[in-house]
């Protein structure tokens, strides 16, 4: 607690302690200068509670006791002690109790109305009080009757003409006989309340009424700043004077508050030169603020290198081999490279009105109004030439918008994250997109209880055109960051100070570079690009002191969504799988429906299973591995579950199973299939458990039968030993056709009856047997399925 006895020295051989009780109305803090020939001691008293003890060692000598003035509540209240001064011997302590009560002169001053050039201000006085007003311009408010411009008032009023648009003024006030009785003469300075008025010609020109006691902060008041992690330690120049516990700061831009910053005060040191602050807002330090930024992006964006370790590297491209999350441009060979150098730009607007104690009439909402927009743009092109794994980040710099917002620093700020990683064989140039995300919200918070606030996201995307190698592999980048909108952003290790702050994740994007299954055809790659916000409103940070204090969760502002457009491939619909029907039905058939069933790329429409043309195949591996030469094997397990129908067929278990069904309604009355089945089983595992199987079920009854029998097509029903007239020996190549599969079996139609114009069930399955490797696969010729 602030002026706790922990806080005071013990007392040396020429020391006496001087013992300060403090009694204070609650929520009304303290503050006293405890004043000798060695310099000046300060004693204080937190808001909370009604009552402190101070402890002060002092050297010998005589001392001045004089309480400062504080504002609480937006009321000004006198400390009365009960000696103002004290003579303290070696080894002596001396009490002194000061008590804190509403002044008897000036207890409050307020703006009725605030324009470019005038400015109308009310007060409360008891009855009987003659009030004298002098105005000065600038930072420095009049310390005596003598100082700045004197100002006529009327009753318990003024108003003020003739004044320059967008300027500080400050009014000081004198009041007789305010607190004379009392034994104080206003010994610690006047009653000062400070007015920034508008400029209509200039929307960035903000105009405030500063809450009495706050302390607008200039460079030269400041010694030394230095974030806390929690708030800020700042040392205060000699001749400045600390403000008193709980008042509302501002600090300027510095080169370690890049943002400035606005808190409140937590404690004072007993020498009066040290202050820490805590995290608060525009509230804390004004009674009615309002500004209005149209247009962020047309003020300069600021990009700010952030605190890094001694090893850390500033590199903004990678060129690099590295284990995962390694920082990229540490480059090791030249055999895998990332290159990214991502452009950001920023944008929006922003309007905010504060009005804490309705100062300005009943038409202003007391409480914050909010109309934000910000929106996050990455660009850039990533080139990637990769063999095996890599994972690494991209070190980029802070980005900051700062505002001409008067005497509160304020700024749009984002501290972005950049990833990048590859896995697979891959060689890609130009890969990425111009993508915008951002927010845009408004609403209210007070204590009219019409609390509210909506939003919506920005999401935009434009891919580039990228290059592609006929390598297969995919790619990630993600461009993550913090983001914070409003007074203090860009200062880092402080606490949440801004009144608008979450994460944007404005690029997740995931690529996939695919080998297509059709010699000579180009690689598909297909791109996917996604953005996240999560944004919240702390309605604490701005409404300052008041009892009241809420974090809103906008839902629309809590999402990750696909951009429009995403994913993306190239060539153009290259990631669209071919419809089976549109090449396995021919004549006298029609579609009623179909699907397949297993993994995706366990299918695809090829050339090289018939001299006849092209076919549809189903594969128990990756439909990629069924073309080529003999000399490449066919053999992926990839965990699929099997065929209890086929398992029985087989005589084994069965795995990575695949199937096409198709309802179709013939105007024939026989029902003919063409199809092939091939495997990479043949022919060393002829005879053996590793039976793998394939079936073509019309209406549930298995056709797909070695011809003359009733023995469903397998490995060991079909082969160089067995209905060999029916087998095609590929091990060394066979003429005509075209795979990977070291044999197969010739062209086989299975026929069956059926009723015209009613609809019949077609479902041709293959399965692996025995265990998941060595594919088979089986093929469905062109318009291979027709009636008659």
């Amino acid at each position: 607690m602030l002026g706790s006895a922990a806080l005071a020295a013990p007392p040396g051989s020429g020391d006496g302690v001087i013992v300060v009780d403090f009694e204070t109305p609650e929520s009304v803090p303290a503050l006293t200068s405890v004043t000798g020939k060695s310099g000046a001691l300060f004693a204080s008293k937190a808001i909370a509670g009604t009552k402190s003890t101070v402890r002060l060692t002092v050297p010998s000598g005589q001392y001045d006791v004089v309480p400062e003035a504080v504002a609480a509540g937006g009321k000004r209240y006198v400390g009365v002690m009960s000696a103002r001064s004290l003579l303290v011997r070696a080894g002596q302590t001396k009490s002194v109790t000061v008590t804190y009560r509403l002044s008897e002169g000036m207890q409050e001053a307020h703006v009725t109305k605030v324009t470019d050039t005038a400015v109308s201000l009310g007060w409360t006085t008891p009855t009987g009080t003659a009030v004298e007003v002098r105005r000065t311009e600038g930072d420095q408010s009049a310390a005596k009757r003598s100082d700045g411009v004197a100002v006529a008032t009327s009753g318990s009023g003024l108003l003020d003409e003739g004044l320059k648009p967008g300027t500080r003024y400050n009014y000081s006030f004198w009041a007789k006989p305010g607190d004379s009785p009392l034994g104080i003469d206003q010994l610690n300075g006047p009653f000062v309340l400070t007015v920034g008025t508008t400029d209509s010609s200039v929307s960035s020109q903000p105009s405030y009424v500063v809450t009495p006691g706050a302390f607008l902060a200039r460079a030269t008041d400041l010694k030394t700043v230095a974030p806390t992690g929690s708030g800020v330690r700042v040392g205060l120049a000699d001749g400045v004077s600390p403000p008193a516990p709980g008042a509302g700061v501002v600090l300027p831009v510095s080169a370690v508050l890049r943002g400035g910053y606005v808190g409140t005060v937590a404690d004072i040191s007993q020498d009066g030169r040290v202050i820490t602050l805590v995290p608060g807002g525009i509230g804390d330090a004004f009674d009615y603020y309002h500004l209005k930024i149209d247009d962020l992006s047309t003020l300069p964006m600021q990009r700010i290198t952030e605190p890094e370790p001694a090893t850390a590297s500033a590199a903004g491209v990678a060129k690099a081999a590295a284990s995962p999350d390694t920082e990229c441009g540490k480059a090791t060979t030249e055999a895998k490279v990332i290159d990214f150098d991502p452009g950001f730009q920023m944008a929006g607007h922003f309007e905010t009105t504060v009005n804490t104690r309705n100062v300005l009439g009943a038409d202003i909402p007391t409480g914050v109004s909010l109309d934000v927009e910000a929106a996050v743009t990455v660009s850039g092109a990533v080139t990637a030439k990769v063999r095996g794994m890599l994972a690494c980040q991209i070190k980029v710099k802070s980005l900051m918008i700062p505002f001409p917002a008067g005497p509160v620093p304020m700024g749009f700020y984002f501290k972005p994250t950049v990833k990048v990683g590859v896995e697979g064989a891959i060689q890609v140039s130009n890969l990425g997109a111009a993508v915008t995300l951002g927010f845009q919200l408004n609403g209210h918070a007070g204590f009219d209880g019409a609390n509210q606030f909506e939003g919506n996201p920005i999401s935009t995307a434009q891919p580039l055109t990228p290059q592609i190698d006929a390598v297969s592999g995919g790619l990630f980048v993600k461009v993550s960051g913090d983001a914070l909108i409003g007074p203090g952003a860009g200062t880092t290790g402080t606490g949440v100070i801004a009144g608008i702050g979450g994460t944007l994740v404005p690029l997740e994007a995931h690529a996939n570079v695919v080998v297509p299954a059709t010699a000579g055809s180009a690689p598909c790659l297909t791109f996917t690009a996604s953005g996240t916000v999560g944004v919240m409103v702390s309605v604490r940070a701005w409404l300052g002191w008041f009892d009241f204090k809420a974090d809103y969760v906008v839902p629309a502002l809590q999402q990750t969504a696909e951009y429009p457009g995403s994913p993306w491939a190239w060539p153009t619909k290259c990631d669209k799988p071919i419809n089976p029907s549109d090449n396995v039905l021919g004549d006298g058939v029609t579609k009623v429906d179909d699907d397949v069933a297993g993994s995706p790329d366990q299918w695809g429409h090829l050339d090289g299973f018939a001299p006849d043309g092209k076919a549809w195949v189903l594969s128990t591996g990756r439909i990629t591995d069924a073309t080529g030469s003999p000399g490449t094997q066919a053999s992926t397990s990839l965990g699929n579950p099997g065929n209890a129908t086929l398992s029985s067929y087989s005589g084994q278990q069965t795995y990575d199973a695949a199937s096409y069904r198709v309802t179709l309604v013939p105007t024939g009355s026989t029902l003919n299939v063409k199809y092939v089945f091939a495997s990479e089983e043949y022919p060393e595992y002829v005879g053996s458990r590793f039976n793998d199987v394939m079936a073509i079920f019309v209406n549930g009854t298995n056709c797909a039968l070695v011809p003359g029998t009733d023995s469903p097509v397998s490995i060991n029903t079909v082969n160089h030993h067995t209905n060999s007239a029916y087998y095609v020996d590929n091990s060394a190549g066979a003429s005509g056709y075209s795979t990977s599969y070291d044999g197969l079996t010739t062209p086989l139609v299975c026929s069956v009856p059926v009723t015209p114009g009613v609809p019949t069930t077609v479902e041709i399955a293959v399965a692996d047997a025995g265990d998941g490797i060595y594919d088979s696969a089986v093929a469905l010729l062109d318009k291979g399925i027709w009636s008659n």
